[in-house]
């Protein structure tokens, strides 16, 4: 029971570490000022808005997602710990 609770860890933990890594990374454009770009800067500027728009909500589910896996390895450990628990509250009983 201990070995699969800790191959289960193993696996949700591995999950989670790589949903880390595939996180989008934030990059950073610099704005051109100039007279005649006025709407050009204007559409840069609202595409850059939809753009980080769009990965805030990205990030949000990413979020989601890893909270609910950290609750998993939570619940895991605390279910290994009480099994570690019960075995050694067995291992002083009959030994």
């Amino acid at each position: 029971m201990a070995l699969q609770l800790t191959q289960e860890l193993l696996q949700v933990s591995d999950c989670f570490l790589g949903c880390l890594l595939q996180l989008p990374k934030v990059i950073t454009m610099r704005n051109r000022s100039s007279s005649s770009q006025g709407n050009q800067n204007d559409d840069y500027e609202r595409r850059s808005q939809a753009e980080m728009q769009r990965r805030f909500v990205d990030l949000q589910f990413e979020r989601s997602e890893l909270e609910k896996q950290l609750k998993r390895v939570n619940e895991v450990l605390f279910s290994l710990g009480r099994e570690m628990e019960q075995h050694f509250s067995y291992n002083q009983l009959y030994k």
